[in-house]
């Protein structure tokens, strides 16, 4: 498992077009941040995605990192319900991680609902995918607020 990028993503619904709206001009120079980032992603060469949200279940026993094949979610919380988003998980990757082999434990959630933690940035690998990346990949989704 070899890691190519890392980013750090801030998670503000506010950040997304259509929840934002008038006011995604209190937030550009933080979209042009993000926008920076996934000009990175431009020409590396990946089939998964691992995003960890602050939001997800904590486990005393590992990281937490959802296992379930499907995801989805929405902004509904906040208001917009169809603000929807949804994936495909890398079942392959993911019992690579949660297998008794790996030095770092990870504990699997078969639950199928995002937060809007794992959603902002999923939303915008989506809409940067669409708007010419070509290529599909899946992801691996799930994180721990770890212990300092």
């Amino acid at each position: 498992m070899l890691v190519k990028k890392g980013f750090l993503f801030p998670h503000p619904p506010l950040l997304i077009k259509e929840i934002g709206g008038k006011r995604l001009q209190e937030v550009s120079k933080t979209l042009k941040g993000i926008e920076k980032a996934l000009e990175q992603l431009e020409g590396i060469n990946f089939d998964t995605i691992v995003i960890f949200g602050p939001h997800t279940t904590i486990s005393r026993r590992g990281i937490s990192v959802l296992a379930s094949r499907k995801v989805k979610g929405d902004f509904s919380n906040f208001g917009f319900p169809e603000v929807a988003l949804s994936g495909e998980c890398d079942e392959e990757f993911i019992s690579r991680l949660v297998s008794k082999e790996n030095k770092v434990q990870f504990n699997p959630l078969y639950e199928t609902s995002l937060d809007h933690g794992i959603m902002l940035p999923l939303y915008f690998l989506q809409k940067n995918r669409h708007q010419g990346q070509t290529g599909y990949y899946r992801y691996c989704l799930g994180g721990s607020r770890l212990p300092y």
